[in-house]
């Protein structure tokens, strides 16, 4: 018979799922907070023991390099690059939104050019294919 055990909370320190009697199994449970399980099952009567790393995605992509302006003209379109990457998964939706009201652009490379003279905070958001995502914010000057 094998312990089973869910594992609730975010924590480095070990969880220990000690059986209540005699060969069953024993497993500890130690799960880091960026993205990974280790679990060490071991058979009471055998005393074999088995390794097992599962991973899981806890965290969203980081930015890794951007290529935005911070001051451009009106009406001059321009290009905004980032480039994410994630550790634990695919990359999912890049959405901009650009601050000034018009459709967000999407993807690591975008173009757009604002209509107005002023100061617009510009948001990158990456998400995985997971839904953990994050958001980048530059600022912009249009003249």
């Amino acid at each position: 018979m094998r312990a089973v055990a869910a594992v609730r909370r975010r924590s480095t320190e070990p969880v220990d799922l000690v059986p209540p009697d005699p060969g069953q199994q024993f497993v500890q449970v130690v799960a880091d907070n960026v993205g990974g399980i280790v679990i060490v099952e071991r058979n009471w009567d055998t005393g074999a023991e088995h390794l097992l790393a599962i991973a899981y995605d806890a965290t969203p992509p980081r930015l890794a390099s951007s290529t935005v302006p911070t001051q451009v003209t009106v009406g001059e379109t321009v290009q905004l690059r980032t480039r994410f990457v994630d550790a634990w998964s695919d990359l999912g939706v890049i959405t901009w939104d650009f601050g000034d009201g018009t459709p967000p652009g999407t993807g690591q490379t975008v173009t757009h050019a604002w209509a107005a003279r002023g100061t617009y905070d510009v948001e990158v958001t990456a998400a995985d294919v997971h839904g953990n995502a994050a958001t980048t914010p530059f600022t912009i000057t249009v003249q």
